[in-house]
């Protein structure tokens, strides 16, 4: 006996939201880390099939929970949306959309006011400047004591400073020779990840940023930050600071449309 599948209907089609929660809904969806062990693996429902769809299906598998300096344990059976890792991380060529000229630099910013760079081009809505070491007699003589120092001030990086990060973070690459840094930060209710880079980039063209650093910070999903990668550079820029650094940060006074989206007081 031939039988037909079963194909479920919906009857009606949804309200559809503001279009900042259908971007949030769209790169949720295309990119949706599944992470929440307990509701998947240990349920005791959960059927053989089930488990074989998941590690059949291409969704990426990161680590579920949160970092270990996570500052609270009451989220911890909510699903965690961390999204793909990106592709595009680190120094490479990059290609400027205005002038159509290539440049050395870190991953572009996109439109989404959600990330900013200090190496995107001809882009005064997400470009923020680089930091540069201190280089008088007591200062830093090399870009590898310089990677040194910002590396043990972002271990010392306070998750939930400003109600964000609570979700704790980690520090997947540090490469003081070469000059890179890259670090995760993860919000603490959903699990959100956002990715944040310091790079030195030569420049033979110039002798005016032979101690500079350069900076992304940027969320993997959503539209809106709501000023979360905004705080996060500001946080630490204040920290460099405080060692005689040239470390500006986020100012809302020229990104105020940043400021605005994203619901922030000046």
């Amino acid at each position: 006996v031939t039988t037909k599948p079963i194909i479920a209907t919906k009857s009606c089609s949804p309200k559809l939201p503001p279009i900042e929660q259908q971007e949030q809904n769209k790169d949720a969806s295309s990119s949706l880390v599944v992470c929440n062990r307990r509701s998947f693996f240990g349920g005791s429902t959960t059927s053989a099939a089930a488990v074989a769809l998941l590690l059949s299906t291409s969704v990426g598998l990161e680590p579920c929970d949160a970092f270990p300096n996570k500052i609270s344990d009451k989220y911890d059976d909510r699903p965690k949306q961390r999204g793909s890792p990106p592709k595009d991380l680190g120094i490479a060529k990059r290609v400027d959309v205005i002038e159509d000229e290539q440049y050395v630099g870190l991953s572009i910013c996109g439109p989404k006011p959600n990330c900013f760079s200090s190496t995107d081009r001809n882009d005064g809505y997400h470009s923020i400047p680089s930091w540069k070491w201190p280089t008088t007699d007591d200062g830093i003589d090399s870009i590898e004591k310089a990677f040194v120092q910002l590396e043990q001030v972002l271990k010392e990086y306070q998750p939930g400073q400003n109600n964000i990060d609570g979700g704790g973070f980690q520090i997947v690459k540090s490469d003081p020779k070469a000059g890179y840094l890259y670090v995760q930060f993860q919000a603490l209710k959903n699990g959100y990840i956002d990715d944040f880079e310091l790079a030195y980039i030569k420049d033979d063209d110039s002798t005016s940023n032979s101690n500079a650093v350069q900076i992304r910070s940027s969320s993997r999903l959503g539209y809106l930050d709501y000023g979360v990668n905004a705080k996060r550079i500001n946080y630490i820029a204040a920290k460099l600071r405080e060692k005689k650094w040239d470390a500006p940060g986020v100012d809302f006074s020229t990104h105020q449309s940043y400021a605005s989206q994203n619901g922030i007081l000046k």
